[in-house]
């Protein structure tokens, strides 16, 4: 998983998610974050619906904080994209995409 960070209309930051095992805790910067949660991952290594939901949660609080556009590129290819608000809308690939990326 990735997130993308946009401090200005030109640039952006991109780095890797990574959520250990362990409490509820989420501090996101630009280029960094530091991300735990409680078996933050299902059996095929994607993180489980309640982990997902926090974290979506964590971004839109930083996005309040500090006024910084983010997206989230999920492992199964999904990207969560906010709003100025922090307001989340999640986007599937298309099909074509499935087919093609498998």
């Amino acid at each position: 998983m990735a997130c993308r960070s946009f401090p200005s209309p030109r640039r952006y930051a991109q780095h890797t998610l990574e959520i250990e095992d362990g409490e509820p805790f989420a501090e996101i910067s630009i280029n960094s974050s530091l991300l735990s949660f409680p078996a933050p991952f299902d059996d095929n290594g994607h993180p489980t619906v309640l982990c997902r939901e926090w974290l979506t949660e964590a971004v839109s609080e930083a996005i309040r904080r500090d006024g910084h556009l983010r997206i989230i590129i999920w492992s199964d290819d999904s990207l969560t994209t906010f709003n100025e608000a922090g307001q989340p809308t999640l986007r599937r690939p298309s099909a074509n995409h499935e087919a093609q990326h498998g």
